[in-house]
């Protein structure tokens, strides 16, 4: 099952009842060992023992989680999951065992293959993951003894959790992160605010981090068969921020360019498995592994051999392969983790770390002295707009240059220009234009660049579609660094030591911040899309400035950022417009007129941008009803809410969908 790296003087010593023959590994929680189980009779038996690491023995959370894998793992006896045979406490030390299987992980097969520039072949990689499917429809359909449904959710089906022998098995392991409905009932949760898995396997719930299913581990086993079909992994990108958005978006161009050659109709069963919605996907591993099984080749005794002789090679190759990125990190430079926060290792860093050197000369003519700065000062200075786009620099001390003609600065300029297009709709903020305005580009669905000032404020809002994928600000306070170090995510010397070093990452503080180790990449992407959400909420609560739309502004500009839930930020943007009296004169009309639905009012409106209640109210509007009666009625629809009943009502006029009438 794994490669051994050592065999430390623990060979020959005892872990309760088993003798250890070799440390194959250690990391993370556990250190794995094989052993052998001595029998009153007949050869020992080999097994492996996973022990929890000492400096976590009285830590109540990995201590539940060992238990939990046990006795998960007690409930599932099937030929593809890796079977947990028993568990024990060894010095203070909890232990499982676990069967032994002799080959080595997917995951080490297809860095492999890569290297060999080989491909499973169709056959084999549909035969594997309908194995692996397989494992995983035992695994989401256990019982407890009396048969109620366990309803685990594996969390981290990825290649590196699929074990194959050298006899052709293929067994899905590693329940250790798994969720079960009887947890999630106590209300016990095995993970926190931490994101366990693979990046490049988890489903689009997992990187948003909303709610989780059985469905979310479908993602993740078509998202392993996509590639044991491609060669390499379906969602990839120049980073690990990359990849993420990848997921978001259920990118699986790649998929749909080979399905011409494929089986007809093996690409439709796996992109049915990755629709990015759960709503819309595959939803058991059951209806997964009946769609793969058609295209499995009848006689499995060839695949069997095939697969054990690509293993037996794999596990005998070594450890050293040309590839030696992991499949959720081909494409990125590595670098190594930054120290701990606040510990003297990071101090050392600092001050030994090689520096951008200050090479960025700056002068507003090309006849005036030049001042010089940092990377990090120029990128701050063209996003708060102290720095112009005609301003001249000289770069390593060549000829000067403006800005917007130098590639690494110019991707960091304002999208919109001087000039408005044609079609562009303008409006104030003095009232409720800006509202209006977003409101309805959102429910039309338009693609185009918002431009709000206020003084020397200035915030861009790039929506496609209808949704917003990018809100830029000139205020500081505002920018991604000191965004995280307000919220206590990284501190002030970290921000530092990123800025530094962020033109080695194409000037990108985000990948700065996950290529330094400073931030594991899912949770740089939440903080990301919290960003964006109250970016974009502050325009709700202006009451001065002035903005304009500008239509089918080019998307390739952009940069990248995640996409908010638009139902959410709309209501949760009239709640700060409510608490801050804004919409009162239109509230007090509402409810002392009667409202008429506007004729063709739903018609090319995106009804997915609008929550429930804003449904139930247009739904029940089949006639003109005074507007005290639509608020009290539909409070009562919604748990007696009579806030967000009025918050609808506004958002819908604001809309321009209601009209009242004396």
């Amino acid at each position: 099952m794994l490669r051994v790296v050592t065999d430390r003087p623990t060979a020959g010593t005892r872990i309760g009842a088993y003798i250890v023959r070799a440390r194959v590994a250690v990391g993370g929680m556990a250190e794995v060992y094989v052993a052998a189980e001595q029998r009153s009779a007949g050869s020992p038996r080999e097994v492996v023992i996973k022990r929890l690491l000492p400096q976590l023995a009285s830590d109540a959370e990995a201590r539940r989680m060992f238990d939990e894998e046990a006795r998960l793992g007690a409930r599932i006896n099937h030929p593809n999951v890796a079977r947990v045979l028993g568990s024990g406490l060894d010095a203070g030390q909890p232990y499982l065992v676990l069967e032994l299987v002799r080959g080595c992980d997917l995951w080490r097969v297809l860095r492999y293959l890569s290297a060999s520039s080989r491909v499973l072949g169709t056959g084999l990689a549909v035969f594997v993951a309908a194995e692996l499917v397989r494992g995983l429809k035992a695994v989401h359909e256990a019982t407890e003894t009396d048969g109620t449904a366990l309803g685990i959710i594996h969390q981290d089906v990825s290649p590196s959790n699929v074990l194959l022998s050298t006899y052709g098995d293929v067994k899905l392991s590693d329940l250790g992160i798994a969720r079960t409905k009887l947890r999630d009932h106590f209300g016990a949760t095995p993970t926190g605010d931490r994101m366990k898995g693979k990046l490049g396997y988890f489903a689009p719930e997992q990187v948003h981090g909303r709610g989780i299913d059985q469905r979310s581990d479908v993602f993740s086993a078509a998202a392993v068969a996509a590639e044991l079909l491609l060669g390499k992994p379906l969602f990839s990108g120049a980073s690990e921020l990359a990849i993420l958005l990848s997921i978001r978006d259920a990118e699986v161009s790649p998929l749909r360019a080979m399905a011409a050659d494929l089986p007809e109709g093996l690409a439709d069963v796996l992109i049915a498995a990755l629709a990015r919605d759960p709503a819309d996907r595959t939803p058991t591993a059951a209806e997964l592994l009946e769609g793969l099984e058609r295209f499995v080749p009848p006689d499995l005794a060839p695949l069997r051999l095939d697969l054990g002789s690509i293993v037996a090679q794999a596990s005998s190759a070594g450890g050293d392969f040309p590839l030696s990125a992991t499949p959720t990190q081909r494409g990125r430079r590595s670098y190594p983790p930054a120290p701990a926060s606040g510990s003297e290792e990071l101090e050392r860093e600092r001050t030994t770390l090689e520096l951008d050197p200050a090479h960025y000369q700056l002068s507003a003519t090309a006849h005036e002295p030049f001042a010089t700065l940092s990377y990090a000062q120029m990128v701050e200075g063209i996003a708060t707009g102290r720095i112009r786009p005609s301003d001249q620099v000289r770069v390593d001390g060549a000829l000067p240059r403006r800005i917007s003609m130098i590639d690494e600065l110019s991707r960091h300029l304002p999208r919109s220009g001087s000039q408005a297009p044609a079609g562009t709709v303008r409006f104030s903020f003095a009232g409720s234009g800006f509202v209006r305005t977003f409101v309805r580009a959102v429910l039309e669905g338009r693609t185009g660049l918002m431009v709000c000032e206020r003084t020397a404020e200035r915030k861009e809002v790039l929506l496609e579609a209808g949704i917003p994928s990018f809100v830029g600000s000139n205020v500081a306070a505002e920018m991604l660094g000191e965004f995280l170090v307000s919220r206590g995510v990284i501190n002030r010397g970290e921000l530092d030591m990123a800025l530094a070093v962020m033109p080695r990452f194409d000037g990108h503080l985000g990948d700065t911040l996950v290529g330094l180790g400073l931030l594991e990449p899912v949770h740089l992407f939440r903080h990301i899309e919290v960003q964006v959400r109250e970016r974009m909420l502050d325009l709700f609560t202006w009451t001065e400035g002035h903005g304009r739309f500008d239509p089918e502004i080019d998307r390739t500009s952009a940069t990248f950022h995640p996409e908010p839930d638009v139902a959410s930020l709309l209501d949760e943007g009239m709640r700060r417009r409510v608490i801050a009296n804004l919409d009162r004169d239109v509230l007090v009309s509402a409810l002392g007129a009667k409202i008429a639905r506007k004729a063709g009012a739903a018609e090319g409106v995106n009804m997915l941008a609008l929550g429930k209640p804003e449904k139930l109210l247009l739904s029940r509007m089949r006639v003109p009803t005074r507007g005290s009666e639509l608020l009290e009625d539909l409070a009562r629809d919604i748990g007696g809410d009579r806030s967000r009943a009025a918050r609808s009502l506004v958002l819908l006029h604001h809309a321009g969908m209601l009209e009242f009438m004396a």
